[in-house]
Formats: structure tokens, sequence, C-alpha cells
């Protein structure tokens, strides 16, 4: 595994397809059908920083800034972690296999609480931000709705734990989702 840093011109942000296609860019060789990496950008209006988990070193390649990119060799214990993930969290309505967003905050506590399965305790969740992302593949529209969730987690399953970080959590992924980012309390 490996954790990388890359900076892009704030306007890619407005286009989480083209993001992605960029960063793939950073995989030759790679099978379309498996996605080698996580990723999560945030922009401060002057340009879009990107930090990236995936499972091989990513390339430098024309198009792409990659700051840095170290070996990601992490020993989780049952220690609190200070954690932050965007999320899409989503309900199938099953009469009509459509997905559709969460809205009310309970439903988004309950859906991140489910998405843990145990593996650990969360406490002091708060919602830091939702945003709604719209693109275009192969020319029809689509929308995500994005929540930023933070707060302590325990883990009681670190070897799940980093299973579920290498997985990501919840849809979504190829627009910048599911990448849990742990850091001290």
């Amino acid at each position: 595994m490996f954790i990388s840093k890359w900076q892009f011109p704030s306007s890619l942000g407005k286009n989480p397809y083209a993001l992605h296609r960029l960063l793939w860019k950073a995989f030759p060789g790679e099978e379309v059908k498996r996605r080698p990496f996580l990723f999560r950008s945030e922009s401060d209006g002057k340009a879009l920083s990107v930090i990236m988990l995936s499972d091989s070193e990513p390339l430098e390649t024309e198009g792409n800034a990659l700051l840095r990119a170290s070996p990601f060799d992490i020993r989780l214990t049952s220690s609190p972690y200070a954690f932050s993930l965007r999320a899409n969290p989503i309900k199938r309505l099953s009469q009509a296999r459509c997905r559709v967003p969460l809205v009310g905050e309970e439903s988004l506590f309950d859906w991140l609480t489910r998405k843990m399965g145990g593996i650990c305790t969360l406490e002091k969740v708060t919602i830091r931000h939702r945003e709604e992302m719209h693109f275009r593949k192969e020319g029809i529209p689509g929308k995500i709705v994005s929540v930023d969730y933070e707060g302590l987690l325990f883990p009681r399953d670190p070897e799940a734990l980093l299973l579920l970080m290498k997985q990501g959590i919840g849809p979504a992924k190829a627009f910048g989702c599911g990448l849990l980012l742990l850091g001290r309390p």
C-alpha cells in the first residue's frame, strides 16, 4: 500500500469524473475493472489537493502533479483515533432499484454506524460538510451527495478496520468518497 499527495488546478474539482480519469493515469497497465486506489480531494480555491491510498506506487505522468508518495504500512491498535471520512450515504429504493441519498442527520449517523459494523466504536461524530457533485458520464447527468464525517473511533477489531480502510466505505469511490483517514486524537 502507498499513500500519496497530489496537487491540481482548483478548476478540476468541478468535474469529479475528469479528476478520476486523470488519477487513473498514475496506474498504467492496471485492469480497468478493478480500481487500484481510493482518494479524497480538498480545494482551497487556489489548488485542489488529493490524498490517495493505492495498492501500488503511483507514477507521475503528464497532466498529474505528484507531490509525494510513500509506503503505507500501518499497524492499528485498540487506541483511539481521530477520523475523517467523505462518504456517499445512500439507500436503495427496493421497487425501483434506484439509489437515493439519505438526508436526515439521524439517518446519516445510522448509515455510518452500520458501515462500521461492529469493527469500532464511534464517539463525538459530527457532520462537517455536505455537498452535491454533478457530473456527466457518456452524456448522462448524475448527482452524488457527499457527507464529511469527523469524530473519534476506538477499534474493536484493528485488522478488520484496516481491511475496511483498504476497501473503502460506501459507494461513489470513483468520485472521491470512501477513503477513511485516521490521525491522533
